[in-house]
């Protein structure tokens, strides 16, 4: 009987340790490019948030809970609200700050000779199975971006397919002081 279980132990064993064996990590770098919808060269006074989430549910609730906060808030409020909040789910959070790439010595490494209002996000996931195989893998960030300016508040969405190592998105932001936040999901 004892040689069953300790036969039956190591089988459990080489099991799990293949189980854990095969999960693989992965990341990217995103930049976030945030464009208003009156600003041709997407320069803000005012800071800019960006949130990156890996599940599309979770980023639909952080922004329908931030359209409501806007239609809520009284100037100045919106912004307050956006710097604390940190939603269920969210990978990275960021600040986008306006940046003129000059080449590869840019205030941001590889802008390259774009500018905009950018932001960083770091997104990390997880899979059993790799599209292509351990050492690289591609998935969907899905991203907020919302600010306050001049008293308005601005927010808007996108999923955009990364792969591991870097990666480009923008995001186009609107007022959203006036839309129904149950028609946004």
């Amino acid at each position: 009987m004892r040689k069953i279980s300790v036969k039956m132990a190591l089988v459990l064993l080489a099991i799990t340790v293949l189980a854990v064996g095969c999960n693989f990590v992965f990341s990217s770098i995103v930049s976030v490019t945030v464009q208003g919808p009156d600003s041709s060269d997407s320069s803000f006074d005012s800071t800019v948030y960006v949130f990156g989430f890996t599940d599309k549910g979770a980023r639909d609730a952080a922004y329908k809970a931030i359209v409501e906060e806007c239609q809520k808030s009284s100037s100045g409020e919106f912004d307050d609200y956006l710097r604390y909040y940190n939603p269920s789910g969210v990978v990275d959070k960021r600040i986008a700050a306006y940046a003129s790439g000059d080449g590869e010595d840019g205030i941001i490494s590889g802008l390259g000779s774009a500018s905009g209002t950018i932001a960083n996000l770091t997104i990390r996931w997880n899979t059993m199975s790799p599209a292509y195989g351990e050492d690289y893998d591609s998935t969907y960030v899905y991203i907020i971006a919302a600010v306050e300016e001049n008293g308005v508040c601005y927010a808007g969405t996108n999923d955009w397919p990364v792969n591991s190592g870097n990666a480009d998105a923008i995001v186009k932001i609107y007022d959203v002081s006036n839309i129904d936040p149950d028609s946004i999901i």
